[in-house]
């Protein structure tokens, strides 16, 4: 699986509940948990907690549509996707 398909993968579920309730453990477990299918493992140290409380606040549906993107945590999880070893 390449990067850009793994960061797909697994920035489409954050984007479905932001884990607003404070649930962000269960979040990070569930994309650690996700990122196993990949040929990737995900190192979120260089992660800060503004920038991703930022893309997971942007990533949430649009009242338009209802839909949620992705996009803003692209730029994150592609940078925290570690090739396996």
């Amino acid at each position: 699986m390449t990067r850009t398909s793994s960061t797909h993968h697994i920035s489409t579920n954050p984007t479905a509940d932001n884990f607003s309730e404070g649930n962000g453990r269960t979040g990070t477990l569930l994309l650690h948990q996700l990122t196993e299918s990949t040929g990737y493992r995900l190192d979120l140290a260089g992660v800060t907690a503004a920038e991703w409380v930022g893309a997971s606040r942007d990533s949430a549906p649009f009242r338009r549509t209802g839909a949620p993107s992705p996009r803003p945590l692209i730029p994150l999880l592609t940078g925290a996707l570690v090739p396996r070893r």
